[in-house]
Order: C-alpha cells, then sequence, then structure tokens
C-alpha cells in the first residue's frame, strides 16, 4: 500500500511539472500590444504570437472563416482568421468585444510592382526565380527601387474570449 502511495504522488508531480512547463511556455511567447501598434509596426509581430483586444466589427458571411477586429478609438481593425472558431462566430458576433491570441502573419500586397521594377531595369525580360525568400527581404527591395510596399497583417486565431 505505501508502494502504491508513493507510486501514485511521484506521477502526480511528474504530470504537474509538465503542465506547469506548457503553461509557462505559452505565457512567455504571447505579445500584448493593441491594433494600432500592430499595424503601425507589422513587422515588430510577424510571426509571433499575440494578444489584442478589440470590437468584432464584421464576420464574412459567405466562408464564415474570418473577421475584423477593430479598435473602436482609431478605427483601425485587422483581418483575423477564425480556424477553430469557424462556426462558433457568426454576424451575430458583431459588436461584440473579444480578446484575441492569434499568430501574426505579414505580407506584401503589392509584389507586382517589384516585379515591373525589376523587369523595367532589364529590358522587359522576366528573370525566373525572382522571389524574395522573406516579407524583409521584399521590403528592403523595394525601399531600394524606391516603392512604398502595401502590407497585408493577418492574424490566425488560437484563442478567442468574449469580453
Amino acid at each position: 500500500m505505501k508502494k502504491l502511495s508513493v507510486l501514485a504522488l511521484l506521477i502526480f508531480l511528474i504530470a504537474s511539472c509538465g503542465q506547469q512547463t506548457a503553461q509557462k511556455t505559452d505565457e512567455i511567447a504571447i505579445v500584448e500590444t493593441n491594433i494600432v501598434d500592430l499595424l503601425s509596426n507589422p513587422m515588430d509581430f510577424d510571426g509571433k504570437e499575440i494578444q489584442f483586444a478589440g470590437i468584432i466589427s464584421h464576420v464574412c458571411t459567405h466562408s464564415g472563416d474570418k473577421m475584423r477586429v477593430m479598435n473602436e478609438e482609431s478605427g483601425l481593425s485587422v483581418l483575423v482568421m477564425l480556424g477553430d472558431y469557424v462556426g462558433q462566430i457568426t454576424p451575430e458576433s458583431e459588436g461584440q468585444e473579444v480578446v484575441c491570441n492569434g499568430l501574426v502573419a505579414v505580407s506584401v500586397k503589392n509584389m507586382e510592382a517589384l516585379e515591373e521594377a525589376h523587369e523595367h531595369e532589364h529590358d522587359g525580360e522576366h528573370e525566373e526565380g525572382h522571389e524574395c525568400a522573406s516579407t524583409e527581404e521584399a521590403i528592403a527591395k523595394m525601399k531600394e527601387k524606391g516603392l512604398d510596399p502595401d502590407l497585408a497583417v493577418v492574424v490566425n486565431v488560437k484563442k478567442v474570449d468574449f469580453i
């Protein structure tokens, strides 16, 4: 009986240590921000998990897989892909305040401008394989050519809580 009690205690301790480590890892990885800062400095958040609050200003009625979350003071909003929350957040959710956790993905929407500038430099010849390895590289190349990158910011949600 004593051996069984010790074994149960040992299993409990191992299990609880594993859970605490996972929770601490998740807490460390999440960057708290707001929509204004996210949209003002999107590359600071690219590839990071963030947490932000706002008001659901729109839920896509066609696919139901995305929503826009707005900062009420500025009127700025960010596109949030719903992932596992498809069907749980509906157009009836519009106007409700939420806190979202998710992974940020930034991309350059006007890459064709960089391609056109490159073709112009090479007398209209199209060079295969002229793609940028990262968003940072694309932005740097556009700025070198005097082009203003138009950035798209998307948050792939992991958690949504209604306030």
